[in-house]
């Protein structure tokens, strides 16, 4: 409900493709809620550049960030370039200042951090184990933490919600804890290789599945193994 419109608000604040991953069974599942809890969800406004001309479409302010401007305007002419292109649009493949048009492709998304970090995290008092999950997967990962705590086995749960790029607060949570449990719907450990890339620390502990759900027991099964 909330990452959607989260999604849309990133893509016109950032001008820049947003990607929300669903699953096939989050599509197909069926889950009960209070249509009553949850935020409103407001439209986003997008600012409309409203100065002389000439327009120029990739002429940004202090966050890279440049004004939008729709094409079917009558004012301005607005060129769109895929290409490596000047703040005009026009063609241009190694003049500086086309160049540093590629460079802040990045640098909007890497200098506004908070823009785009969304995710959950539960920390009980004395937890030692965390469990780290995302998608359908995080369903089953809930309930196994809510279990290993029953048990006795003190277990925190962060969903991670922003996969790309990574956001580097999750290296901060994860570094915290003795045990770490990865659930995923995958067997080649997809995030785990986003984090650690083929080094994958000793404490790092995997739960994965393909042509199947995770189940909630096969989460704490690794939890609870010594």
């Amino acid at each position: 409900w909330t990452l959607a419109a989260d999604a849309v608000d990133m893509a016109v604040t950032l001008r820049s493709p947003v990607i929300l991953l669903t699953s096939k069974e989050e599509v197909m599942t069926s889950k009960r809620f209070d249509l009553s809890l949850l935020n409103t969800i407001e439209p986003v406004q997008r600012p409309e550049y409203s100065g002389p001309a000439p327009y120029k479409p990739y002429l940004a302010d202090t966050n890279h960030v440049p004004p939008f401007l729709p094409v079917t305007n009558t004012t301005h002419q607005v060129r769109l370039n895929a290409s490596t292109h000047d703040t005009n649009g026009i063609l241009q493949h190694s003049s500086e200042e086309a160049l540093n048009n590629t460079v802040r492709l990045e640098r909007k998304i890497t200098d506004c951090p908070d823009c785009f970090i969304h995710f959950d995290y539960d920390k009980p008092s004395g937890a030692d184990t965390l469990v780290v999950s995302y998608g359908i997967t995080a369903a089953a990962a809930r309930n196994a933490v809510l279990e290993l705590n029953r048990q006795g086995i003190g277990t925190s749960l962060l969903v991670v919600k922003t996969l790309l790029p990574v956001p580097g607060v999750y290296a901060g949570i994860i570094a915290q804890y003795k045990t770490v449990i990865v659930a995923e719907e995958n067997i080649n450990h997809q995030l785990v290789r986003l984090l650690y890339g083929t080094r994958i620390p000793d404490n790092i502990r995997t739960v994965g599945a393909i042509g199947k759900m995770i189940t909630p027991e096969a989460i704490i099964r690794e939890g609870a193994r010594q």
